[in-house]
Formats: C-alpha cells, sequence, structure tokens
C-alpha cells in the first residue's frame, strides 16, 4: 500500500518536471510567464537577448525588427510604484486607485507584451536578414523565459549563422548597347565584386545607383527587373544577373511655364528661367530637375512647384520630351506688430523684442525681398534675465533688400543681400551709442554632394558714435575710490575712448569698414532640434583701413579676427542624442594706442550658450587681479572683450518617449533632459597697461591649455517649434582663476550651492 503511494508519488512529480520542462523549452506559455502589474491575463517582456550572433551586434539587430522590451518612462515607473503601495491598503479610497490606473493607461503603449504570433513573424525578419547577408543556411528560433529573481520575462533569440556565401558572378544585360563613356562610367559605380559575400542591400543599392545615372544621362524609360540570383549549394556560392532596358535616350524639349499667381505680382520670365537647370536639347536629368524645383522654392515667392512631362498638350519627337512648370504663387505682401526673435550664427545668442514690419516678398518683379522694420531688441536675452542691471536695449530702424539671384558660375548660385540700419543702444545705462552700419553680403549658395554648402563674401560699412563718452567716462572716475581705481578707469576706457577721439578729430564717413568671407557645411536633419548631423562656420574678417592709414573714409580699425566652429550630433537611439561642440576665435590688433575693436567684434565667455557655469561675459582668465570697484568693475567686465576665445561643449540629451494620445502623454513626449560638460576661456582681455600700451596680461603657450575652465550641469527641456524652451543649471567644476587649491570644486566648502541658472530659447549649440 505505502511503497504504491510512493510510486504513484514518484510519477505525479515526474509528470510535473517533464511537462514544465517541455514548456519551457518550446516557445513559452502565458501560465507559466509572469504576469504584467498592467494586465494580470498578459505577460509583458522584459528583456531581449540575442545568443549565438557573431557577425552582427544586438544593434544592429534590433533595426531590423520591432522586438522590442517594455520602457516605461520616469513618470510611468513613479505612478506604477504609488499604485502597487496603495492598493496594499485596504482603506485606499476606490477613486484614488482609479486615479492611478487612468494615468498609467495613458502611457500603456510604453509596455511590450508576449504575442506567439507577432513573436514569429519579427524572428521571421531576423532570418530573412541573415539571408539578405549571404547566411543562406542560417537558422534563427526563439524561447521566452521567465527570471524570477528580477521579475521579468526574457526572449531569448537563437541564432546558427553558418558558413556565408560568396558571389561567383554578377552578369548584366541589356547595357552592351549603350555609349562607351557611359560604360565606362557604370563600371565605375558598381560596388559588387566577384569574391565578395553576397549582400542584397548592396546590391540593390547598387542597381538604384546605376538606375539614378542612366536618368541622369537621358535615359528617362530606362527600368530594371528585380535580380536573379542563382545560388550553387555545393560551392556556396551565388550568381547574379541583373536586365536592365534603358530605352532610347531621350533630350529635354521644349520648356513650357504655367503661372497660377492668385492674383499676385508674376516673377520676371528671366529670373524663373535662370533657375532652370534644365535646357531645351540637353540630355534629359532628373537630378537637375530636383534642383531645379529647389532653385524655384528657394525664391520664396511659389507655394507650390512641379516639373512634369506635358506630352498630353505639346508633341514630343523621337529623341525629346516636352516638360511643363507649374508655378503655384504664394501672398507676396504683409505686415504687423509683434514680438520678434533672432539668433547669432556662431555664439547662439537669442534676441528678441519688439517688431513693427513689413514685407513684399516681389517688389521689382524678380523675387526680390523688400523688409523696413522698427525694433526695439533686447540683445542676449539670458543675460538680461540673469541680472536685468546688465541688460543690453537697443533700438533699430532698417530695411533688409534681397535680391535672391544676381549670376551663377559654374554650380554656384550668387545673390545679394543689402540690410542699412540705424540703432541707438546704451551700454551699462551710462554709455550711448549711435550707429549706422551697411552690411553688402554676396551669398553663395552650393550642390548639397560639396562640404561646403554655402559661403557669403561680405563688405562692411559702419559710423559708430559715442554719444557721451566723457560724460560715461566722468561718472567712473567719481566711483574711483583710490588712485589706483582711477587708472583702471583709464585702461578700461581707452578702447572706446581712441574712437571717440577719432571720430571728434576726422569726423570720418565711416569709423569702420572691412571685408569678410564665411564658409559654412550644414548636414544637419533638423536645424533647431538636430539628431543627426554635423555644422560648422569658419570666418575671416579683415578692415580696410588694416591696410592704410587712419582716415575718414575707411576708418580706424587695425585688427585681423577668425573664428571657426563645429557641432557634432550623433542618434544613439530615437531618444538619446550625444552632441559635441569646439569653437576657436582669434583676433590679432595692431596699433592699441590709437585704433578700436568694436563691441559686437569681441569675443565673451560665461553664459547660457558659452561655458555655464559662469554668468554670461563673466568668464576670463586673469593673471593679475584687477582692483576696480563698482560701475567700473562692471563695465569692465562686461563691456570690454577678449581677443582670443576657446570653447567647447559635451551633451548628451534625452527627449522622453511619446506615453499614448492623451493630453498629458502629449505634453511629457515635449519634455526632455540634458546633461553637460562644458569648457573654455577668454584670454587677452582687452585691457590695456597706461604704460606699455599693450595687454596688461601675458600667457606662455600652455596656459591656453591649463587656463580653461570647466563646468558640469543639468537641464529641462521643453519642445517647441523653434527649438526647446530650456533651463540650466550649472556647477563650475574647475575654476583656473582661483587661487590655492580651491580651483576645484571638491575643495571648496560652497561648491554645490555656488550654481549658476540660465534660461533660453533653443539648444546651446
Amino acid at each position: 500500500m505505502h511503497r504504491n503511494t510512493y510510486r504513484y508519488c514518484y510519477y505525479l512529480l515526474l509528470f510535473i518536471f517533464t511537462t514544465y520542462y517541455s514548456f519551457s523549452q518550446s516557445n513559452g506559455s502565458k501560465l507559466e510567464l509572469i504576469p504584467s502589474p498592467f494586465d494580470r491575463s498578459l505577460a509583458e517582456i522584459g528583456k531581449i537577448e540575442y545568443i549565438g550572433n557573431k557577425t552582427f551586434i544586438d544593434e544592429e539587430l534590433n533595426k531590423i525588427n520591432n522586438l522590442r522590451a517594455s520602457d516605461r518612462n520616469v513618470f510611468h515607473r513613479i505612478f506604477q510604484y504609488y499604485l502597487n503601495e496603495i492598493r496594499k491598503n485596504r482603506a485606499t479610497p476606490p477613486p484614488l486607485i482609479d486615479a492611478f490606473k487612468m494615468s498609467i493607461n495613458t502611457m500603456a503603449n510604453e509596455l511590450r507584451f508576449y504575442e506567439p504570433i507577432r513573436v514569429k513573424d519579427e524572428i521571421e525578419k531576423i532570418k530573412n536578414f541573415y539571408e539578405q547577408k549571404g547566411f543562406h543556411n542560417a537558422s534563427v528560433s526563439y524561447t521566452i523565459e521567465p527570471d524570477y529573481k528580477k521579475s521579468i520575462n526574457i526572449i531569448k533569440v537563437l541564432i546558427e549563422e553558418n558558413e556565408r556565401w560568396s558571389i561567383s558572378n554578377v552578369n548584366y544585360i541589356g547595357l552592351d548597347s549603350l555609349p562607351e563613356d557611359i560604360k565606362y562610367k557604370i563600371n565605375k559605380l558598381r560596388l559588387l565584386k566577384v569574391g565578395d559575400f553576397f549582400d542584397e542591400v548592396i546590391l540593390t543599392q547598387e542597381v538604384v545607383l546605376l538606375q539614378r545615372f542612366l536618368l541622369d544621362n537621358g535615359y528617362f524609360y530606362t527600368k530594371f527587373e528585380v535580380p536573379l540570383v542563382t545560388i550553387d549549394t555545393l560551392k556556396k556560392q551565388d550568381s547574379i544577373t541583373i536586365i536592365f532596358t534603358p530605352g532610347k535616350r531621350q533630350r529635354f524639349g521644349d520648356i513650357h511655364l504655367v503661372d497660377l499667381k492668385n492674383g499676385q505680382q508674376s516673377v520676371g520670365h528671366n529670373m524663373k528661367i535662370a533657375q532652370l537647370e534644365i535646357k531645351k536639347g540637353d540630355w534629359y536629368s532628373l537630378s537637375k530637375i530636383n534642383r531645379s524645383l529647389s532653385n524655384l522654392l528657394s525664391l520664396g515667392t511659389f507655394d507650390f512647384v512641379s516639373i512634369d512631362t506635358s506630352t498630353a498638350i505639346y508633341p514630343k519627337t523621337d529623341t525629346s520630351i516636352p516638360f511643363k512648370v507649374s508655378l503655384q504663387y504664394r501672398k507676396q505682401q504683409e505686415y504687423g506688430i509683434g514680438i520678434f526673435s533672432n539668433r547669432t550664427v556662431i555664439d547662439n545668442f537669442l534676441n528678441g523684442g519688439i517688431e513693427a514690419s513689413y514685407i513684399h516678398r516681389n517688389i521689382f518683379g524678380s523675387a526680390q525681398v523688400f523688409n523696413p522694420y522698427a525694433r526695439f531688441v533686447i540683445q542676449n536675452i539670458s543675460e538680461a534675465l540673469y541680472d536685468r542691471s546688465k541688460a543690453l536695449f537697443e533700438f533699430q530702424l532698417g530695411i533688409n533688400f534681397a535680391q535672391p539671384l544676381l549670376w551663377t558660375i559654374d554650380v554656384s548660385r550668387i545673390g545679394l543681400t543689402i540690410q542699412p540700419l540705424y540703432s541707438v543702444r546704451t551700454v551699462y545705462n551710462q554709455l550711448r551709442i549711435n550707429t549706422f552700419s551697411l552690411p553688402i553680403k554676396f551669398p553663395v549658395r552650393q550642390p548639397k554632394f560639396t562640404y561646403i554648402h554655402n559661403f557669403s563674401i561680405d563688405f562692411n560699412f559702419e559710423r559708430e558714435l559715442p554719444l557721451n563718452f566723457s560724460e560715461a567716462k566722468k561718472k567712473m572716475l567719481e566711483s574711483a575710490i583710490s588712485r589706483e581705481d582711477s587708472v583702471r578707469v583709464e585702461e578700461i576706457s581707452n578702447i572706446y575712448g581712441n574712437l571717440d577721439e577719432f571720430v571728434k578729430s576726422k569726423n570720418p564717413i565711416f569709423t569702420s569698414t572691412s571685408f569678410g568671407l564665411s564658409l559654412i557645411s550644414d548636414t544637419r536633419d533638423n536645424p533647431f532640434s538636430p539628431l543627426s548631423g554635423h555644422f560648422a562656420i569658419y570666418s575671416f574678417e579683415i578692415p580696410f583701413s588694416a591696410f592704410t592709414g587712419t582716415n575718414s573714409i575707411l576708418g580706424n580699425n587695425k585688427f585681423l579676427r577668425f573664428q571657426l566652429a563645429n557641432y557634432w550630433f550623433w542618434g544613439l537611439n530615437k531618444q538619446l542624442v550625444l552632441a559635441l561642440k569646439q569653437r576657436e576665435g582669434f583676433i590679432y590688433w595692431w596699433n592699441k594706442a590709437e585704433s578700436f575693436i568694436p563691441f559686437e567684434k569681441q569675443f565673451f565667455a560665461g553664459g547660457a550658450n558659452s561655458v555655464r557655469g559662469w554668468p554670461s561675459r563673466r568668464l576670463r582668465y586673469n593673471k593679475k587681479e584687477l582692483n576696480l570697484t563698482g560701475s567700473a568693475y562692471d563695465y569692465a567686465v562686461n563691456f570690454v572683450g577678449n581677443s582670443i576665445i576657446i570653447e567647447g561643449s559635451l551633451e548628451l540629451r534625452y527627449r522622453f518617449s511619446s506615453s499614448g494620445s492623451g493630453v498629458i502623454a502629449e505634453q511629457i513626449a515635449n519634455f526632455g533632459v540634458t546633461g553637460f560638460l562644458d569648457w573654455g576661456n577668454a584670454f587677452n582681455w582687452l585691457l590695456l597697461d597706461d604704460i606699455t600700451k599693450d595687454y596688461i596680461d601675458k600667457y606662455n603657450w600652455w596656459e591656453f591649455g591649463t587656463g580653461l575652465a570647466l563646468a558640469v550641469g543639468l537641464g529641462l527641456r521643453y519642445e517647441t517649434p523653434v527649438g526647446p524652451f530650456r533651463i540650466d543649471f550649472a556647477w563650475p567644476l574647475y575654476d583656473p582663476n582661483r587661487i590655492g587649491g580651491d580651483k576645484l570644486i571638491f575643495n571648496r566648502r560652497d561648491g554645490l550651492s555656488a550654481f549658476t541658472f540660465h534660461v533660453g530659447l533653443g539648444h546651446s549649440f
């Protein structure tokens, strides 16, 4: 009796064990998996593991399938934690539990549940991927197992790659009849070679590349069939055959322009023709059509442009095809009063204020832009928010005039902009400066395949008048508390004193005239919130008066100014971006005792778009301590710049994932956080020794490295159409100006409490 009982128990345990084992070794069973806190009848996927993938890393396999684990954002985890806790208390009011459930429901799209049919489809995608990469005998399967210690379910993708097949032959049919020069260029474009591993992606790229080449060289009717791949199972090799039907080579026939004006003034015929890179009699080219579309849209006068064949209306020949260019006009005149903002190109300063403006986008019939305006401007809003007493206010009255195209040289398209401007500004609530400037620029647009996408040749003419220099200097001298203070006031006022003396003695037409050149490369996918790409700008400026003596026409500037900046962006995933900035600037200044450098040409470090551990313009490397107080000190720090700047930043930008379709979910998706490390400093303060008339500081070459400040911080972002609104908190990690062992934050008592707060619109770079 007892023996039979033991035997039955033994068989029962054996049955249970084998049943469990068989379930776990098959593709899983919901009954054995850990249930989701969201819905106990469902099992979440907590982790994906790839096993056996030797050729491709996990990230590559993730890109070609949709197997994903649940990924709750911070808010989701917080809500779920508190829901789990309040459920333990029987006295918790049901409405409170329901409220938490409702919030969590809006974020349910962050959860991934195990569905055997869908997982099987994704496994098939992975197998197809290996097949396309030449692993024709690869096998891919999966298991799903619970991990009770971590309380998650794990999908393990089991991969057996086996041998990778190579290419034995690539045969193109239908291209033998092409002209010899076309066949030679096609051979240069081919990517696949005998002996290479088979790769369907590269095969597709090669076929599309050849198709595009033919479409750009007159073969309007070209087409190809799906490549035929013949496999040799013994040699484990693939033979590829591609059949092309290029058709008869075609030229552009008559080109007809059709205006859909909608009551607007027509753009001149010659200007429209100048935008077209397609010419009657040229070989048909799809790329030329696309560039022509881009050129026409860049005029700013059209809402919609299309270029298409017009054989239904206009006759074609055996060797040419007519085309119709349809142009739908946009509203050309607008005026209004409102808030405006703009940002400087390299410093990335945000300026804003109130503007009254009028714009005409086709004033003389050749797409010329005429835009008179009046503005009240706050320069560098971030600094003004940080310290209102340092705000720089300016009244502007100006005109923007742009001629989009003057002429073309080969592939370069040259335009013209003229922007006369009269402004009145106050420097540190004391010195008032009136300025009339006349920048004349020739922007040059290059094709996208070049490294330099745009460059600009600039001529600038400026008349800058300090209205009350003597009075402002007198007020600073009155605030001096010692003779040394008075000497320092003389030093810091030197740069504007030279300008004041030049204006009074020469009564010049212009105080500054210069020539400049700027080169820009931009591959960013988005100019406001880039996820990938690179931006670079290199600029050079030299005054005309640098080659002559001081005179009343060319001005009184004696300097050379160079500047370069590079920004790189790498998308680590859909929500995470790594960004890197590098910037340097240098001014070579001579005849310092008698010439001046305009305020906007000087370099300043510190602030929301610089080294964020310091307020705007407050960072510079000083070897000599200045004994200045009151307004003299504030003026020197904020309005006398430097001749050298070195800056860099490393940012990790995270944007929260979209969590459903509700209002709360949409708002959460607009938020992001950033961690950053900034480094840099400004050197050669433009303060001159009263005796030597040279810079008050001298540096050894290595101090341009040891003198760099470091700052670390965190920021909050909220995305807007023109870039994120941001709040940054930054700590000075390393301060080269501190004496002794207090340079590092870890050695300071006030290390964590001494942070700097910044507000801005748009990323720091």
